[in-house]
């Protein structure tokens, strides 16, 4: 009986992969069901699926880089080869507000180091979700095609954008299939198991052929058979006996080369530790006399800096490790409100923050639990001291950067900057005042006027 080949697929991405549902209190990662199909669909090896997942991660500016880069470290640190990575990427990207094109060059980027290390990839475009708006669709769209349309011999795509569309489905199934309008519930990440299961299989069966590294040769296999000890045999030793000299010669170059773009970053680094800054440079003493509602005690400080990518606005944090945020709440809070503020600017473009808007203040809408808030040093001045509606999406986005991605989710005061100028600053905190207003059944669906 032959020998049963190893197939090694590593899911990657973001909550998607994660299979996020139930606002992350539970995970059904479509790895479930993509295991079980491969399984069936090819009896003649010994499957081995990983996942890695790691919910409101971004390939800009993000973790993405450093996390693929751990999983080749780690399977050439045991002389095997990953086969497969099926690979999802941008869409909290595009939550974000990132260009189509930026994103599609660090996938790019991230592809080719998969190349180099012998790994097929598997890319499946950013999945649908419930908001329906011609910006949104374009972005998504935009950024789809150009993943459809990448060529490498190495590379194949599962459409997943095409198969599970939000407007093209009933009502019914979007209630079995999908969790929040964004993630999907078990039932939606099954068919999204299946519709990767099928295309890989479809990829395998058509007669690709995987190959296995061995010491000093190389072996190829039919899927569905035995070695070919052949003249074909013979000619893969001849060729890679020629390859083993010139790598001999070479490889101290080969391996240079693919250390430093593997390590090269994406983004200037960010001091993501413990700064030496003076606490008065953060001006901690102006928060409860500008912001009085929710007071917040400085204990255990810990202090970060954080510039936000592609902006000019730099934010400051004194993060109080006393007093935790529950992660749900602090996550509700900034994702919701970002995706208000965001069709606010999508509608009526980028503004000086109004009176009534300053102080800018949010809560989770849920349960009321996380209250942020920001205010602008001279609110309402013609000095440009304040925050624009542009600047507090920033903000949103350090926090969710550097405190919930992070896992710092503690109470917190900080300082924001654009450029070298002073313009806000606000906090983090725990409200344990019941929010009088009834909260919505649909987060986030709030307007501005």
């Amino acid at each position: 009986m032959a020998q049963k080949q190893e197939l090694r697929v590593l899911c990657f991405g973001a909550s998607i992969t994660a299979g996020f549902h139930s606002w992350g209190l539970r995970h059904h990662p479509y790895a479930n069901r993509l295991k079980d199909r491969l399984h069936a669909g090819l009896p003649s090896h010994n499957i081995e699926v990983e996942v890695d997942g790691l919910s409101g991660d971004r390939v800009i500016g993000g973790e993405y880089l450093s996390r693929l880069r751990r999983h080749f470290n780690a399977t050439a640190g045991k002389n095997e080869r990953l086969d497969w990575l099926i690979f999802q990427g941008g869409g909290n990207d595009l939550v974000w507000g990132q260009e189509p094109a930026a994103i599609f060059d660090v996938l790019n980027t991230l592809w080719k180091i998969s190349f180099q290390q012998g790994t097929k990839v598997m890319a499946l475009t950013v999945t649908d979700t419930n908001d329906q708006r011609p910006q949104t669709r374009e972005s998504y769209t935009k950024l789809n095609e150009l993943i459809k349309a990448y060529q490498h011999e190495n590379f194949f795509v599962a459409d997943l954008f095409s198969k599970i569309q939000y407007a093209k489905t009933s009502s019914e199934m979007r209630k079995a299939i999908w969790d929040d309008g964004l993630h999907f519930k078990p039932a939606g990440y099954d068919m999204i198991g299946d519709a990767i299961a099928d295309r890989l299989l479809e990829v395998i069966e058509t007669g690709y052929r995987i190959s296995q590294t061995l010491p000093y040769k190389r072996l190829t296999l039919l899927l569905n058979g035995t070695p070919r000890i052949t003249w074909e045999y013979q000619v893969t030793m001849l060729a890679l006996h020629t390859m083993t000299r010139l790598i001999m010669l070479y490889f101290p170059l080969l391996w240079m080369s693919a250390t430093n773009l593997i390590a090269k970053p994406l983004h200037p680094p960010i001091d993501d530790g413990l700064i030496d800054a003076p606490l008065d440079h953060i001006a901690h003493d102006q928060f409860k006399r500008i912001l009085p509602s929710t007071p917040l005690a400085i204990g255990d400080k810990h202090i970060y800096n954080y510039h936000v990518p592609g902006s000019t606005i730099t934010v400051y944090f004194i993060i109080d490790t006393t007093d935790r945020i529950e992660r749900g709440t602090m996550g509700r809070a900034l994702f919701y409100e970002r995706q208000r503020l965001q069709r606010r600017l999508d509608d009526k473009g980028n503004a000086w923050l109004r009176v009534q808007d300053d102080p800018y203040k949010f809560y989770d809408r849920v349960t009321g639990k996380c209250m942020i808030e920001m205010k602008s040093i001279h609110p309402g001045g013609n000095d440009g001291l304040r925050l624009t509606y542009r600047g507090v999406l920033d903000v949103l986005q350090a926090l969710w950067d550097v405190m919930y991605f992070k896992h710092r989710t503690y109470e917190a005061a900080f300082q924001v900057e654009n450029g070298t100028y002073l313009v806000a600053i606000g906090k983090v905190a725990v409200n344990n005042v019941p929010i009088v207003a009834p909260l919505t059944t649909n987060p986030g669906r709030g307007t501005y006027t």
